[in-house]
C-alpha cells in the first residue's frame, strides 16, 4: 500500500489547496507506477469536510470514517480547551476498499501528547 501524510496549512485556503495539488499529483505518479497498491491518506487538513480540499480529495478517496459509519467528532481539541466542533483531521483511502473499523483515539488519561486526538482505521488492502 502506498500510505501518505499531510499537515496543511492552518491559515491560508490557497495554501491548503496548492498544498493538496501537489500531493494528488505525487499520488498519481506513484500509483501509476503501482497501479494495484492501495492508497492511505492522513493527516491534519485544516478544514471542515464542507469546504474546498475535503471535496477534492473526496472526489477521488474514500472518507474512512465515512466508509465505516463513525459517529462525527472534533479532531481538534487545542490542548483540552475545545470539546466540540467539526474534524479537521482525515484518514482517506482508495475508494473501493473496505474500512472495518475507525476510532478517534480520545483517551487523555494519560495527559495530552498533542493538541489533536489520534485517529485509526483498519482497512483491508
Amino acid at each position: 500500500y502506498i500510505h501518505m501524510n499531510t499537515h496543511l496549512d492552518n491559515a491560508s485556503a490557497a495554501a491548503r489547496s496548492y498544498g493538496m495539488n501537489v500531493i494528488l499529483e505525487k499520488m498519481d505518479e506513484i500509483t501509476a507506477l503501482y497501479p494495484a497498491a492501495t492508497v492511505v491518506l492522513t493527516g491534519d487538513f485544516n478544514e471542515t469536510d464542507s469546504e474546498q480540499v475535503y471535496e477534492t480529495v473526496e472526489a477521488r478517496l474514500a472518507d474512512a470514517r465515512v466508509c465505516a459509519s463513525a459517529q462525527k467528532a472534533t479532531t481538534y481539541h487545542a490542548w483540552g480547551e475545545l470539546d466540540t466542533g467539526e474534524p479537521i483531521d482525515y484518514i482517506f483511502v482508495t475508494k473501493d476498499k473496505a474500512v472495518t473499523s475507525y476510532v478517534r483515539l480520545d483517551d487523555i488519561s494519560g495527559g495530552y501528547i498533542s493538541d489533536h486526538y489520534g485517529l485509526m482505521a483498519d482497512i483491508a488492502v
